[in-house]
């Protein structure tokens, strides 16, 4: 069976297919859906019922587990757009409040974040091409080392203690970029915090209050679609 996790992602997203055209309410949202759950789930179309359309539609075509990875890379598609939707608003709510110096000094060492474990993935390629875009920042290099030292030095010396923590906070996302903190891009942060004169306990606080960002995000998103 399709293990669905009810995100409603994919019943908020049906202007994206126009085999939902009938069910979209006009802004792209299934007209029956509530909250993050159908309305009228056990009556609902087909086309919303993973197993009963693999056998109607697909039997001949692949196998059911190969149409289960079919449907699981879509949720996944959906789940990036969204995440990419949310890191847009948070780098512009705080990158914005940089100087240029700031900026560019911030874009080298997100590359040093995503270099650390010497495996650069394609969420972080994506993550540096939207803090340089948003930075107006056209030209960068994702392929050499970054002497990280000098950096953490200007930083600590001429910025005040809200951008470190803006730093901060935009690096701790970059690591996680790939949903994994690798043990060199932990070393890196803390040597990050401890040059700039914050507390340690600053990085734990961070990355609990990025992840309730997150939840709150998507909770706001869900209140402007249904007032709930």
């Amino acid at each position: 069976m399709f293990k669905c996790d009810k995100c409603s992602l994919c019943c908020s997203h049906l202007d994206r297919s126009i085999i939902y055209a009938d069910l979209d309410r006009g802004d792209g949202v299934c007209k029956y859906l509530k909250g993050n759950l159908c309305s009228i789930y056990e009556n609902r179309p087909l086309l919303c019922r993973v197993d009963e359309s693999y056998e109607m539609f697909f039997l001949d075509k692949m196998t059911r587990e190969e149409f289960y990875e079919l449907n699981y890379r879509s949720c996944m598609e959906l789940k990036k757009l969204y995440q990419k939707t949310n890191i847009k608003r948070r780098i512009t709510m705080f990158l914005n409040q940089l100087n240029q110096e700031e900026r560019e000094i911030f874009l080298k060492l997100a590359i040093a974040v995503i270099r650390a474990d010497e495996k650069i993935k394609e969420s972080e390629r994506a993550l540096i091409a939207e803090y340089a875009h948003e930075m107006n920042i056209p030209t960068y290099d994702i392929s050499k080392d970054v002497n990280v030292g000098p950096l953490f030095k200007i930083i600590s010396e001429k910025s005040s203690d809200s951008v470190k923590r803006i730093f901060l906070v935009e690096l701790t996302a970059c690591a996680y970029a790939d949903e994994y903190l690798a043990k060199e891009e932990n070393d890196l942060i803390n040597s990050m915090i401890i040059e700039f004169g914050l507390e340690k306990q600053e990085f734990s606080k961070c990355v609990k209050l990025l992840g309730n960002y997150t939840t709150a995000a998507a909770a706001l998103s869900q209140f402007i679609k249904e007032g709930e």
